[in-house]
């Protein structure tokens, strides 16, 4: 006989009361099933990666217009520095397009880097980064990277010597612009000298 907990009733059977048809027998628990993990698709991968290459650029761009602004106000207060702020703002510029990841590392491209740092020791910078993108356009041989270091190097340039040169405009000295010259073409080193030290952050993230 089994004691019903239910009606109170005793029960032949020891599975179900014979009396109110309850079980006797406590049914184990079944644990919740989880619902599979989604499968993400190559489609949902690729646009979670372009976001994520979004979100780097937003990051580069602000973080490189504060730096343009420093450096705009360090010449204004100190205008002979301006070799300084230039080449130090573009070598930090080159670490900032590294450390974002808005290219990929430096991967032994030598040739890619010294023929624009060789150019510009004859050429403006504009030439140079003008040439070598209608290069590249014509040929259909370009190197992203270089691409987007020549362009980034290019705005900052300008925009640094811009205000370089309004600061200093009544007080130029003759070999002025010989010196803005050499201040191009250490600022080109110093951008892609950047980006190559950045590859030593990209390992410590």
């Amino acid at each position: 006989m089994t004691y019903c907990r239910f009606c109170g009733m005793e029960s032949k059977k020891p599975d179900k009361c014979e009396w109110c048809g309850r079980a006797l027998v406590q049914q184990p628990v079944q644990p919740p099933v989880r619902p599979p993990e989604p499968v993400r698709t190559t489609a949902q991968l690729v646009e979670e990666e372009e976001e994520a290459g979004r979100k780097s650029r937003v990051a580069f761009y602000i973080t490189n217009i504060a730096l343009l602004v420093l450096a705009a106000i360090i010449l204004l207060i100190r205008k002979d520095l301006y070799p300084l702020v230039i080449i130090g703002g573009l070598f930090i510029s080159g670490i900032l397009i590294g450390y974002f990841q808005v290219i990929p590392p430096f991967d032994q491209e030598w040739v890619e880097v010294g023929v624009p740092l060789g150019l510009l020791l004859f050429f403006p910078a504009i030439i140079i980064c003008a040439g070598y993108i209608a290069y590249g356009l014509i040929f259909r041989s370009m190197n992203l990277n270089i691409v987007w270091l020549l362009g980034t190097y290019l705005v900052m340039i300008a925009a640094l010597e811009t205000v370089t040169v309004l600061v200093m405009i009544k007080g130029a000295p003759a070999s002025f612009f010989w010196k803005i010259h050499s201040v191009e073409f250490l600022g080109l080193a110093a951008i892609m000298f950047g980006w190559i030290c950045s590859g030593l952050l990209r390992q410590d993230r």
